[in-house]
């Protein structure tokens, strides 16, 4: 998987997954061997109740840790179900546990179509922090009054998947959301009524109260997600991925509301790849 290469910031990955997410995790494990060139290592992070599942499959390559172990970190020893809110938790807090100074945090769901290495996402000294997608406006809103900030404030469209996080920003976080709320950094997140997802926290936490935080902010389509339930024609699709090539694409196999079988899946995913 890895190439040695001489960028000055090694990138790890940071995946949480979960027992259903086991089948498009292998995916995503095959193209992580066959295309990432990152110096950074490959964290895989489970609830222990899916450790045994995930032993079987995750590559020697990859360290896989439990969702236990994270949380250990920031001094919270109880058990958190594993659920869609508390996922976000620990994407954040794996800050933890990482080697390296920053970590491309990636959904299990995630196809990844051609070769990358850390230059895919740094421009200008600094690791890139992509803007400008108006899908989750209301997330936006909660996350900046969540930070104490005006909800009406400025919307920057911080993307809610796939992004680098700098561990030194997670832990001013942390801290800043400690003294806000006066109680571990875990009961906090977990206690937040609202939805704020970890992409927006971090974004407004970097982008208005450490003012950058290092990042280098800018539109990039470098990600784009599908559910093939609501692709009226896939062949028009697959020519739209072939004309924009993103790194990666987040498919869909199951909804709360559906799920797609494993053969019709990998149709989809062949369709996809064979656009590359």
């Amino acid at each position: 998987m890895s190439n040695p290469n001489t960028h000055e910031k090694p990138l790890d990955v940071v995946i949480k997954t979960r027992g259903k997410d086991l089948y498009t995790y292998m995916h995503l494990q095959r193209d992580l061997l066959r295309h990432s060139r990152l110096r950074g290592r490959v964290y895989v992070i489970v609830h222990p109740d899916d450790l045994a599942a995930y032993e079987k499959v995750v590559d020697d390559n990859f360290t896989l840790t439990t969702m236990t172990r994270v949380l250990k970190v920031f001094g919270y020893d109880k058990d958190l179900p594993d659920t869609w809110g508390t996922q976000q938790i620990i994407k954040l807090l794996a800050s933890g546990i990482v080697s390296n100074e920053q970590y491309l945090v990636v959904d299990a769901n995630t196809l990844i179509n051609y070769d990358f290495d850390e230059t895919h996402f740094y421009r200008g000294g600094h690791f890139i922090y992509a803007i400008n997608d108006t899908t989750d406006d209301e997330w936006e809103g909660q996350a900046r009054q969540f930070l104490n900030l005006s909800p009406e404030g400025v919307l920057y469209g911080f993307r809610s998947t796939n992004q680098v996080f700098i561990k030194s920003n997670v832990f001013a976080l942390v801290e800043y959301l400690e003294k806000l709320y006066g109680r571990n950094v875990v009961e906090t997140l977990d206690s937040q009524p609202e939805a704020w997802t970890e992409f927006k926290l971090y974004g407004y936490f970097c982008r208005c109260i450490l003012k950058g935080g290092g990042h280098f902010y800018q539109p990039s389509g470098d990600v784009t997600s599908v559910n093939k339930i609501k692709v009226p024609h896939v062949p028009s699709y697959v020519a739209w991925i072939k004309f924009r090539r993103p790194l990666m694409v987040k498919v869909y196999k199951h909804r709360p509301t559906h799920e797609i079988s494993d053969e019709e899946y990998e149709d989809f995913v062949a369709q996809i790849k064979g656009a590359y």
